[in-house]
């Protein structure tokens, strides 16, 4: 059998740490860190998929808003509409997604509309599973 996506990502839950749109800097910033993937997904109260926050996005915010940026929630920090893909999805599709888009994470989601946040698959589960 084939590896799906389902099989190697990091399910919502204490293993993907997430943050409201109005959630403050610095939980935004211990969010990305905690379990050091870079990307934090920004969700609704019904876990619904909103947005992204990276490292590299936050350092982008403080380079360009100096102090500013540590007043910025997530709403404004975010990148809308990341990159998704399915549970159901072949896991060498995603490694072709990401290393086509050149980015390191895909966002799981619910086929249905809003999307519901599943999970989050990291280049490096596909390597540490040896998909490629």
């Amino acid at each position: 059998r084939r590896a799906m996506v389902q099989d190697l990502m990091k399910p919502t839950g204490p293993a993907l740490p997430s943050v409201l749109p109005g959630s403050a800097f610095h939980e935004i910033l211990e969010a990305v860190t905690k379990k050091n993937y870079g990307i934090v997904p920004v969700q609704d109260h019904h876990g619904n998929l909103l947005g992204a926050i990276s490292d590299g996005d936050i350092r982008r915010a403080l380079l360009a808003q100096g102090a500013k940026a540590l007043q910025m929630t997530a709403d404004a920090l975010m990148t809308r509409n990341p990159r998704t893909t399915r549970a159901e999805s072949l896991a060498i599709d995603a490694f072709k997604r990401m290393e086509e888009s050149q980015i390191t994470s895909l966002f799981v989601v619910e086929q249905a509309k809003p999307e519901r946040l599943l999970g989050l698959i990291r280049m490096h589960d596909l390597l540490a599973a040896k998909i490629v």
